[in-house]
């Protein structure tokens, strides 16, 4: 098998003089070995009776990962040799490329350059197939091609600062993997010259600032305020025991930032690891000395204060909740550092010199021994002793204890609940008189009907209940006006006939002539108009009469010195109303 990448040819020989070798052909024919133990194996033919002493595989896009089976036999005028097969894995056969392309360009006074992967027949790159590939770069001076230097990289962007100013360098690459020990053919060596520039300076000073899980490198630099202006720093990190592997792989959190710090929280690092990390600067393509720190989460990272706290009295004591530090993942820091615990400092707030304090591993705690009655305040502080690790302490939160209440009080709350209870009482009491007198005053009043109104409005006089619907008879009863003379006035009786009016016969009683007027059922008896002959019927009064005197004959005038009149509701024969005026 001749390979390269993923392009795969299979080659043989065939030599039986010159005569046997005119009119041959080749087939060749190929299987997954797992195929092969099946029942009735399936060939797959690639070739059929060619000539030629090759057959390319390449476009068969053979899995890199698997084992085949290849065979070939001859052919001539219809007799045919026996099968000749070989076994072909890619990812432990098929031999890698040198890389695909070569960039070198002078940075100052170091070389920088840039490599591409080996491709496949599909133009993606074998570090797909090949996850462990790595590059190795030999590079010398031109003038001395004995003196050659190589340094292993994963990475395709490269600087080389161990060189010469001013000096003509090559450089060849190779592409690696050590896993079957593979390697490819160097690259043609490609030459440029380095520059002299001033040097760059590193980064000063770097420092981890850290509260739990959140995690920022910060740095220093200062060349001046030319050099300073456009200035970036990138900065990358590794596990420390993959720092010893022969190609160790860096991760590069920021790149090329102009700010002075970078920020490690989204990581995720793991608490009990150590990594290291590395930062430099960078301007116009001049590159400074990577400086290094290395950085241990459970033993550099600082522990933040309980995230909060809760402070109630609880009679003559304190009930105190604390709630653990948080992560970035809103989870416990307890989770992390097993033996936290908290310090509680608590004082009373008009003495602040007199601080007491306790150390809890608990997120509930009662403190006890304190005052009744007196205002206290707390703070607490988080704390591991495997490191040495402390926060700082809380805002001081603070509140009032309580006590056994004084007899005193008790009496003094009895007597003002009690006073309260009597006012409302009699309130109560009040309220309710006013309310039956209200009552019984609008439902039932003192002052009574006049017994003409009872009689008109009951059905009789024994009856309890009003009479507040008429009959139909009594709804038609059709009225007049009636006159009330004052007492002193004098009723004219126009007499057209010019018959004196007799007087009442003697020894006929007063309440005769009512009865009789009340009882009339002809209504001729009432009081004429002033017209000669005129008959209009006026209502019906009866007149009680005691004194009567006679004047001309054609008129009279009798006196009534006091009258009182009934309405009387009752109908005559005749359908005239009648209205009964009577002496008192």
């Amino acid at each position: 098998m001749i390979t390269l990448n993923t392009n795969y040819t299979l080659v043989w020989t065939w030599d039986q003089g010159s005569e046997e070798s005119s009119g041959v052909t080749f087939t060749t024919q190929y299987i997954s070995r797992f195929k092969l133990k099946t029942r009735v194996p399936k060939w797959l033919t690639v070739c059929k009776e060619t000539s030629q002493r090759s057959c390319d595989l390449t476009g068969l896009n053979l899995h890199y990962l698997s084992i085949f089976v290849l065979q070939v036999r001859a052919t001539k005028n219809g007799r045919h040799s026996e099968w000749v097969r070989i076994e072909f894995c890619p990812d432990k056969d098929a031999a890698v490329g040198p890389p695909s392309s070569i960039r070198l360009a002078a940075a100052g006074g170091a070389l920088d350059v840039s490599i591409s992967d080996p491709q496949t027949t599909t133009n993606s790159s074998m570090r797909e197939l090949l996850p462990k590939l790595y590059f190795r770069i030999a590079y010398w001076e031109q003038s001395d091609v004995r003196q050659v230097k190589s340094v292993d990289v994963e990475v395709n962007m490269v600087t080389l600062s161990d060189v010469k100013a001013w000096t003509w360098y090559c450089i060849s690459v190779q592409s690696r993997d050590d896993f079957y020990n593979k390697s490819s053919s160097f690259t043609s060596p490609q030459c440029v010259q380095t520059e002299a520039e001033a040097e760059l300076a590193p980064p000063q000073n770097p420092t981890m600032i850290t509260l739990n899980t959140n995690y920022t490198l910060v740095w220093t630099w200062d060349q001046g305020s030319e050099e300073s202006s456009g200035v970036t720093f990138t900065t990358q990190y590794i596990s420390r025991f993959k720092l010893k592997t022969r190609v160790p792989k860096w991760l590069t959190v920021c790149k090329e930032t102009s700010q002075r710090s970078c920020d490690l929280t989204g990581l995720n690092l793991h608490y009990l690891s150590i990594f290291v990390l590395q930062v430099r600067a960078t301007k116009n393509g001049r590159h400074s000395e990577w400086v290094r720190i290395e950085f241990c989460p459970d033993k550099d990272a600082a522990v933040g204060p309980p995230s909060s706290i809760r402070l109630a009295a609880a009679g003559g004591a304190l009930d105190v909740s604390i709630s653990d530090p948080q992560t970035t993942t809103n989870s416990s820091m307890r989770e992390l550092l097993p033996k936290l615990y908290f310090r509680i400092a608590y004082w009373e707030q008009s003495d602040v010199r007199q601080v007491k304090s306790v150390d809890v591993e608990v997120n509930m705690v009662t403190l006890s021994d304190v005052k009744a009655w007196t205002w206290y305040c707390i703070s607490v502080q988080s704390r591991d002793d495997f490191y040495n690790k402390s926060s700082s302490f809380t805002s001081p939160q603070c509140v009032q204890t309580e006590g056994s209440v004084p007899w005193w009080q008790i009496v003094l709350y009895f007597l003002g609940s009690l006073l309260i209870v009597v006012v409302v009482v009699l309130l109560l009491v009040f309220g309710s008189h006013q309310c039956y007198h209200l009552c019984k005053s609008t439902l039932s009043p003192r002052d009574q009907l006049p017994s003409h109104i009872k009689q008109h409005l009951f059905d009789s006089l024994g009856s309890d209940l009003p009479r507040l619907v008429l009959s139909d008879s009594e709804s038609e009863l059709l009225c007049d006006r009636v006159t009330v003379c004052p007492q002193s006035s004098v009723l004219e009786i126009q007499n057209p006939s010019g018959v004196t009016s007799a007087a009442p016969p003697a020894g006929q009683e007063e309440g005769s002539r009512h009865s009789r007027q009340n009882s009339s059922s002809s209504g001729d008896s009432g009081v004429y108009s002033a017209g000669g002959t005129s008959s209009t019927l006026q209502p019906n009064i009866c007149p009680s009469f005691t004194d009567v005197e006679h004047h001309s004959s054609h008129s009279e005038h009798v006196k009534m010195p006091k009258m009182d009149f009934i309405f009387s509701p009752g109908i005559s024969a005749e359908g005239d109303s009648g209205v009964c005026v009577c002496e008192s």
